[in-house]
């Protein structure tokens, strides 16, 4: 009997020494990828750019006001040149903006956040709606924990559906 529990013994310890040198080796190359493969701030923002994203400095953001204005004018000038070329058109309306949104979901964010980030980003109007919503088709307790890309488009089953993992 004793020499079953000190072969045991023995092999616990020698797959011990084993994981851990695995580990230890393992780490090093990590910590050697890290180290070459960071990217300097304008080599990330030409490796986003050329994946099709914008990128956009602190200083080349403008406020939100100054957006709307801009957008109002530039409505303005639109709908002032759809009056000149023809007249039955007047009652279009403009494009509604479509936003794009990643919405990151962590553990134990609750309901009441995420509809208020959401409201944040303009993807819905009212956060009671989205909260009632989950609530009442038992969704509240089905959030998936992830990054979501959400549109101002979504109604809010849609959304409901992506942030439980039912629209897969």
């Amino acid at each position: 009997m004793k020499q079953i529990l000190r072969s045991f013994a023995l092999g616990l310890l020698t797959a011990t020494v084993l994981l851990g040198v695995f580990y230890m080796l393992d780490n090093d190359k990590e910590l050697k990828d890290n180290q070459t493969g960071t990217l300097s701030t304008e080599e990330m923002k030409q490796e986003l750019e050329a994946q099709g994203y914008t990128v956009e400095g602190i200083a080349e953001q403008q406020p939100e006001e100054e957006n709307t204005a801009d957008q109002k004018q530039k409505d303005q000038d639109q709908e002032n040149d759809n009056e000149e070329t023809s007249p039955s058109e007047e009652q279009q309306t403009p494009p509604k903006e479509i936003r794009i949104y990643s919405l990151h979901i962590e553990s134990g964010m609750t309901i009441s956040e995420i509809a208020g980030v959401l409201a944040n980003a303009s993807i819905i109007e009212d956060e009671n709606a989205l909260i009632s919503f989950l609530n009442k088709n038992d969704y509240a307790t089905s959030i998936q924990i992830g990054t979501f890309e959400l549109t101002s488009e979504m109604s809010i089953d849609e959304i409901a559906a992506t942030i439980t993992g039912q629209n897969d």
